[in-house]
């Protein structure tokens, strides 16, 4: 097993990150701490580390890890995605929409951080720039039910129902199982 006490730190991490892929992600972050205690400067340990700390709703400890990350390596696109979702949780809008727009600077194909950008621009009540991002995220992905959802959220806070009744329809027919969509889509219709 890993346990020898000559078992390296990148040993360390790929153990890690084989917990956390089966879902084991308190046994991930006691295999990441070791990779980490044995080198500081892993900077997809500390990102995946993060990232498990957010799948435990641990968001501060995310957070911490993340931007670490993001110190350590300032074009990793990945850290900065995870980033956003992170402070977005943390109600740190105006970070995470940084953290965001630098993801998208290193990656603008992303659909994931577009549509994130757009949640957090829909805290921030800048409905039709948080439309614009929701637009790109479909234009890179047009089968993500989520961005459908959220997009029509965006369109139901500016009023424009029939707009958002043919998005919650579009992510009806990507994900039938979501209801968030369902009672969106009666809200819209009433």
């Amino acid at each position: 097993g890993l346990a020898l006490p000559e078992a390296t730190a990148e040993l360390w991490e790929a153990k890690a990150r084989l917990l956390q892929l089966q879902g084991d992600l308190q046994g991930a972050i006691g295999a990441y701490d070791r990779a980490l205690s044995l080198n500081g400067g892993l900077v997809h340990a500390l990102n995946n580390r993060g990232s498990a700390h957010y799948m435990l709703g641990r968001y501060e400890e995310a957070a911490n890890d993340i931007a670490q990350a993001t110190q350590l390596d300032p074009d990793m696109a990945a850290a900065w995605q995870n980033l956003g979702p992170t402070l977005y949780h943390l109600k740190r809008y105006e970070e995470a929409l940084d953290a965001l727009d630098r993801a998208l600077e290193l990656d603008p194909t992303n659909g994931e951080a577009w549509n994130d950008r757009g949640n957090v621009l829909g805290k921030l009540k800048r409905y039709e720039e948080a439309l614009r991002s929701y637009a790109k995220a479909l234009e890179l992905e047009p089968q993500g039910a989520m961005a459908w959802q959220n997009m029509a959220n965006a369109q139901m806070d500016i009023k424009r129902y029939k707009d958002a009744l043919g998005s919650y329809e579009r992510a009806i027919s990507l994900d039938g199982n979501n209801p968030r969509a369902w009672v969106g889509k009666a809200n819209a219709l009433s």
